[in-house]
């Protein structure tokens, strides 16, 4: 699995576990900033979003001054690989899954 970037900012009601944001870390493999925006995120990007569309400002830089990092968490180089066997477990799962499907499809008109 590819690292997405070195780090990734989660905010909202989740980012108060640690072990959320720990597991978020692990698997997609880079750092995860918690920010003191909890359950107001939703409500600042949509006011973020407005502010930019209406020109009164120029960008979204004006809301990272919001985001004071209150916490990171790392991701656990032990993990890489446990996280790496459920995904090509999952893959292969999803395959079957998908095949099956297409079997029981073939049979209904078969049958019809």
């Amino acid at each position: 699995m590819t690292p997405i970037g070195p780090e990734m900012i989660i905010v909202g009601g989740g980012a108060r576990s640690p072990f959320w944001r720990q597991v978020f870390a692990d698997v997609f493999d880079c750092t995860i900033v918690k920010t003191g925006i909890d359950q107001q995120a939703a409500a600042l990007g949509a006011a973020a979003l407005a502010f930019v569309g209406m020109g009164l400002w120029q960008d979204f830089l004006p809301i990272r001054v919001l985001h004071v990092a209150e916490g990171r968490n790392e991701p656990a180089p032990e993990a890489r690989a446990v996280y790496r066997a459920a995904l090509a477990a999952y893959r292969i799962a999803a395959e079957q899954q998908r095949e099956l499907s297409g079997a029981l499809v073939t049979l209904r008109e078969a049958a019809t």
